[in-house]
């Protein structure tokens, strides 16, 4: 079978974008061997590792955890020297498995590079009763989570004042003439809109 075993030379070498700087196309020795390695490249030390395992950290060959810091400061390659290293890969390996992905071999042998957060913005409503404080409460349609972090894009303050009608007490939004229950002091369900002396019932919404 042919030797696993990646190496590189001067014929190899792909320009970055700003082309100044240089990374290899991905190449397997081949020669013919009993094993994965042949005795040529058992007597070297492997720098590159083995086309079926991930690249090491110190291999500047394409797809390699120092070909992805570099990217970032050196700019990335033409599409043309792209399909050139993608095809060398494809090459190289013959069909084999790399054992282990490139971004977790990147983060393994590199505990500087991370993945970026996520942050998801939401809008907070806060719904301040004049007498109980603040209430704070999120619009229907934005769910928290601890798998990310939270960043505040707006909050509406929104003051309710006790109000009664007919012998029942509600908390009354005098900006946008909502009503909702006084329940023991705290704001409760949304009845619907005042208007005209009058309740209004409108069960159906409580987002305009």
């Amino acid at each position: 079978m042919p030797c696993l075993n990646r190496h590189i030379n001067e014929s190899l070498k792909l320009p970055f974008g700003d082309g100044k700087h240089f990374f290899y196309k991905e190449s397997a020795c081949g020669a013919g061997c009993d094993g994965d390695v042949c005795e040529k490249c058992l007597k070297k030390s492997s720098v590159h590792g083995l086309v079926s395992e991930p690249y090491t950290a110190k291999s500047h060959i394409y797809g390699g955890p120092w070909y992805l810091k570099a990217v970032g400061t050196y700019g990335e390659p033409s599409k043309e020297y792209l399909e050139i290293a993608m095809e060398a890969q494809k090459k190289a390996r013959g069909g084999k498995r790399v054992s282990g992905s490139t971004v977790a071999a990147l983060v393994a042998e590199n505990p500087d590079v991370v993945k970026p957060k996520v942050v998801r913005k939401v809008t907070k409503k806060s719904i301040v009763p004049d007498t109980t404080g603040v209430i704070d409460s999120i619009p229907s349609g934005f769910v928290e989570s601890t798998d990310e972090p939270l960043e505040v894009e707006e909050v509406i303050r929104i003051v309710l004042k006790p109000f009664s009608h007919k012998g029942v007490t509600y908390w009354r939004d005098e900006e946008r003439e909502k009503l909702y229950l006084n329940t023991k002091g705290q704001k409760g369900k949304y009845i619907g809109r005042w208007s005209d002396d009058s309740i209004v019932i409108c069960p159906d919404s409580d987002e305009d």
